[in-house]
């Protein structure tokens, strides 16, 4: 077709353009450019233009010179036109064999940048769904529900491209200069054989690329009225912001008379409401509300009864009821704020500050206590189980059993949410509020001042700060949450176990309080469930000491439940049967010194003889020392720790520096290797057969790397 001369600017190709010719340029340069994507490609001379796509498909990229260009275009209507192309231009087939191997190289970088970008815009998406939350709450209104965002998809990670394709291309990049001189120079048909190899590869890249930009258009039409919202609120914060004093948005307003407030909200029975009033009125008067004589503890009983009828009854008022509810009765819910003569004029103001920012956890599994019982009314979680580790449905059965209930009456409340809902506020909420504000003996339902041992924003426990805590003890003990799971995708393959993590759901209680509580490890009797851990909103102790504690807990009744009746039988060896039988036998075991025995001995007076309380407070040390390298336990603890707990390897660098470790990485290592090894195995002959490899596999295969 001949010589085309390119003027500065001018385009060669549109994307969206039928792809017919097969451009060599023979002067100048030019720009690769995506629509919507700021990345380019720049081609130099012997580079060719038509080879990401087949003949007939469409141009994905537009083609533009910069500052002029001078391309040589032959028709494209079969691949094989390619060699005839090559064949034509022997004298220079190295130079355009070069060039396309560079042209490829700078493809690939590009596809990565471009895929970044599409995880960049999902992140960006969620941080706008931080804000919007925020927005909302400042105000006073729910957020906007979008279902689309709950459902939105994570972009697709490109690992279509096998790693010996992706090296192989590589080399010939890194060592371009030596081929270009030494092979390519043998013959043309060696160049056409390059070029076609290279060529596939290209049209690989193509295919990853064609998935990201398919991924950022389904991103930009699932958020259009996501968006739309966003701006509105944007737009009314900002004309709210300019109409406040002075636009000073930390003005925090007065409240008086809260407790009126609360319970003209609350539908209670009058004598409720009376019997808080005066509840109130003598907690207020105590001289030491924290005191621990029979008086000041009479009365602090007296608060507890009353309080949880009037928080069941502004609870479900405003899940009834549009919009959000009076901030003080939004504030009595998150926080059992109640009364302002309890709470110093500084912890109201952090109290108003914490609720009007809060921004809820994204993926709803670090929740309020109000949000959690949100989840139980709205059917989305089953509730908890009671004092007696019964389920729902089992203690139902079990009232009907004991003469407590009908048989009709227990059938409509298994699917009644609002008997659902008084069901956890009794069990979870009422008991789980008392064990997490830790002090028992001055147990106070409502927030008080007293309480209150340091500075509210530096013990609050925001979302942020509780799944910072269980990445950190994740990153360490990445198997913690992961449950074994057999599966069959096909007739085809045979059955094969996988792991698959289930995050546990962190409830935020409303106290200030000192304890973590593991309430239970799954849900009823279904190993694949999350389990449910109880922090006070506020905690005194130190967080990243309690979430491994809280973990620590949750290891040792997730093998008690998996186990069954034989968590302690030695001839089915498991953590906790293999921990029992060393604390029990620790006087006789010869790998442990007089010292380190002495020292079970003292641990086990300490924990009452508890074997489970030995457990946690080795876990512990195994976590915030033993897993950075420095060594608390001793070698039989370590053995069986590190056996049903163990370390990611791509974090053992630092502890492999020790013998002990270093022989437990290994051993942990080939243990790995040869549960990968079948999983490889059959990865690759569904992939050499042209069958569907479901992405479970490549999951698994990528776990039992870590």
């Amino acid at each position: 077709m001949g010589v085309t001369e390119i003027k500065p600017g001018e385009k060669i190709h549109t994307s969206g353009d039928t792809v017919d010719t097969i451009d060599i340029i023979i002067k100048g340069s030019v720009d690769m450019t995506l629509p919507h994507f700021d990345g380019a490609v720049t081609l130099g001379v012997g580079s060719v233009i038509g080879l990401c796509e087949a003949p007939g498909d469409t141009h994905r990229f537009t083609y533009t010179s910069p500052s002029g260009a001078s391309v040589f275009s032959y028709p494209f209507n079969h691949m094989e036109d390619v060699a005839r192309v090559i064949s034509a231009n022997a004298k220079i087939a190295p130079t355009i064999t070069s060039a396309l191997v560079a042209e490829v190289n700078h493809i690939r970088e590009f596809s990565v940048e471009y895929e970044k970008s599409a995880m960049d815009a999902y992140n960006k998406v969620r941080e706008e769904q931080k804000e919007m939350q925020k927005l909302s709450a400042a105000l006073g209104r729910d957020m906007p529900l979008y279902k689309n965002l709950s459902d939105l998809q994570l972009p697709t990670q490109g690992d279509g491209i096998e790693s010996w394709r992706e090296n192989f291309a590589k080399a010939f990049f890194t060592y371009d200069a030596t081929l270009k001189k030494g092979i390519y120079v043998l013959g043309v048909d060696i160049c056409i054989g390059v070029i076609y190899t290279v060529a596939d590869y290209m049209r690989r890249i193509m295919r990853i690329i064609d998935q990201t930009g398919q991924y950022l258009r389904y991103l930009a039409e699932e958020t259009i009225d996501f968006h739309s919202g966003l701006e509105a609120l944007r737009i009314e914060s900002r004309e709210q912001t300019r109409q406040l004093m002075g636009g000073d948005e930390t003005v925090v307003p007065e409240m008086h008379d809260v407790l009126n407030v609360i319970l003209n909200y609350s539908c209670a029975d009058e004598v409720i409401k009376k019997n808080m009033r005066e509840a109130m009125e003598a907690y207020v008067a105590c001289k030491d509300r924290t005191a621990t004589d029979e008086e000041t503890r009479r009365i602090r009983r007296k608060l507890v009864e009353p309080f949880f009828r009037i928080y069941e009854e502004c609870l479900f008022r405003s899940f009834e009821e549009p919009g959000r509810p009076p901030i003080e009765v939004g504030m009595f819910l998150r926080f059992a704020y109640m009364d302002e003569r309890v709470v110093t004029k500084e912890d109201f103001e952090q109290l108003y500050r914490i609720y009007v920012n809060y921004i809820p956890d994204p993926y709803g599994r670090i929740v309020t206590i109000e949000e959690w019982l949100r989840k139980i009314y709205d059917g989305k979680v089953m509730p908890s189980k009671n004092e007696f580790d019964l389920d729902y449905p089992s203690y139902l059965k079990d009232a009907v059993r004991q003469g407590d209930m009908t048989e009709a009456y227990a059938e409509r409340a298994l699917s009644d949410f609002d008997e659902r809902t008084r069901f956890e506020i009794k069990n979870l909420f009422t008991s789980g509020n008392r064990m997490t504000f830790g002090r028992i003996s001055v147990y106070s339902p409502v927030f008080d001042s007293a309480n209150q041992m340091m500075p509210l924003d530096k013990c609050y426990v925001s979302a942020e700060r509780v799944e910072e805590q269980l990445a950190n003890i994740r990153e360490y003990d990445h198997r913690i949450f992961y449950r074994e799971q057999v599966c069959k995708f096909d007739d085809e393959a045979p059955p094969v176990t996988i792991h698959q993590e289930y995050l546990p759901y962190v409830i935020l209680m409303p106290n200030i309080g000192t304890r973590t509580v593991l309430w239970q490890e799954i849900e009823g009797k279904k190993r694949t469930t999350p389990g449910r851990m109880l922090l006070p909103i506020f905690c005194l102790e130190d967080l990243a000491l309690s979430m491994a504690r809280l973990c620590g807990e949750f290891r040792w009744e997730m093998c008690k439940t998996e186990q069954g009746v034989h968590w302690n039988d030695l001839s089915d060896p498991s953590l906790t049967a293999e921990y029992s039988d060393y604390l029990q036998y620790y006087r006789k075991n010869s790998s442990l010194s007089p010292e380190h025995r002495e020292k079970v001995k003292k641990a086990l007076q300490k924990a009452g003889n508890n074997y489970r309380r030995v457990f946690v407070a080795d876990y512990v040390l195994y976590i915030m020392y033993e897993a950075k390298g420095v060594m608390r336990l001793n070698k039989v603890a370590r053995d069986i720790i590190y056996r049903y707990c163990p370390l990611a390897l791509d974090h053992s660098d630092g502890i492999t520096v020790n013998a002990q470790y270093a022989q437990l990485y290994e051993r942990q290592k080939n243990h790995n290797t040869q549960n990968a090894r079948p999983l490889s195995n059959l990865i690759k002959k569904r992939e050499a057969s042209e069958l569907y490899v479901p992405e479970e596999l490549y999951d698994e295969v990528r776990f039992l790397a870590k």
